[in-house]
């Protein structure tokens, strides 16, 4: 696949993002594996997902992300790992990426995260639904329901919010920011999927800008994707969302969430933060506040503090 780069780009997507990997690897393997990904051109991607590449026929080919391997010795080649720190949450970065290792020493670190959690929850329920463990058992209970209009309950946004939106996005970047000690830039690169959507080329200077490459007016880093958008920025409008009930249940005590819920997918967010007397934590309980765009004069990345400080802490 060619980049924005000029570049051929060898994609490696969510190795490991299944039940069942988990308990087939040990950490080590994860480790090794994921340093061949990124010192090497890997092609496991087909259009097809479901054919297992292991050797028992009912793993799944996200266990074995490493079948077609050769060694990157071009520069017009680089590597990219999508991954989902969740599956392989106990492997030590400073074993795969390193400023002193040459085969990775230019790796840079991007932490994806959408800061809508209202939109989030609605799109990760319609990607295979909220699964969350329970009492050490995974539940199914929050997935898309095709013969119920009202299948996506107050609930299941919740939890998808609670899992997904709030514990996978926070681990997440607690692994990007470790695993970018390790290498020459020090830190991860932070992109929000609301400033992707506002504006794709100005989010592209910034990526261009990160990864240390100059670039022609008008590139776009993100051209080369063929994902669309499945859902409009009003969820309200569809079959299986209650907004009468949702809005009743937000407004008493969830006021982040009601923000949210009517704003459009342009528009960057705080995380929802609670209050009390003796403390403040991250909670979907709390409020949380609109970010400013992305700064397009002195283009000035965009920085973790702007997620969690509170607007009248937070100066530029």
């Amino acid at each position: 696949m060619k980049t924005s780069l000029n570049k051929t780009a060898y994609l490696n997507w969510e190795p490991y993002c299944r039940v069942g990997c988990y308990q087939l690897k040990s950490p080590a393997l994860m480790e090794s594996e994921l340093s061949t990904i990124l010192s090497s051109n890997c092609t496991n991607m087909t259009e097809n997902p479901d054919p297992p590449l292991c050797n028992t026929p009912s793993t799944h080919k996200k266990c074995c992300p490493i079948p077609n391997c050769h060694a990157n010795h071009s520069r017009s080649a680089i590597s990219v790992l999508s991954l989902n720190p969740r599956f392989s949450d106990s492997v030590r970065w400073d074993k795969i990426l390193s400023p002193s290792f040459p085969r990775t020493s230019s790796a840079r670190v991007f932490n994806l995260r959408r800061t809508n959690l209202v939109k989030l929850a609605y799109s990760k329920y319609h990607h295979d639904g909220c699964h969350a463990i329970n009492d050490g058992n995974l539940t199914n209970d929050c997935k898309p329901e095709d013969n119920s209009k009202t299948s996506f309950s107050f609930d299941c946004l919740l939890q998808c919010i609670q899992h997904y939106g709030i514990g996978d996005q926070e681990f997440s970047s607690s692994v990007a920011y470790v695993a970018a000690k390790n290498t020459k830039a020090q830190q991860p690169h932070l992109v929000l999927y609301e400033d992707v959507m506002r504006d794709q080329l100005h989010a592209s200077k910034h990526v261009f800008k990160y990864v240390g490459v100059k670039v022609k007016e008008g590139d776009n880093f993100f051209n080369f994707t063929k994902q669309t958008r499945l859902h409009g920025d009003d969820i309200c409008e569809y079959d299986d969302v209650n907004c009468t009930d949702w809005k009743m249940k937000l407004e008493k005590d969830y006021p982040c969430l009601l923000k949210q819920l009517d704003s459009n997918s342009t528009v960057a967010w705080s995380v929802p933060i609670e209050s009390t007397a003796d403390k403040t934590k991250l909670s979907i309980q709390g409020d949380c506040h609109r970010l400013q765009n992305l700064d397009t004069t002195n283009h000035t990345d965009r920085r973790y503090e702007e997620l969690y400080l509170h607007r009248s802490w937070y100066y530029y």
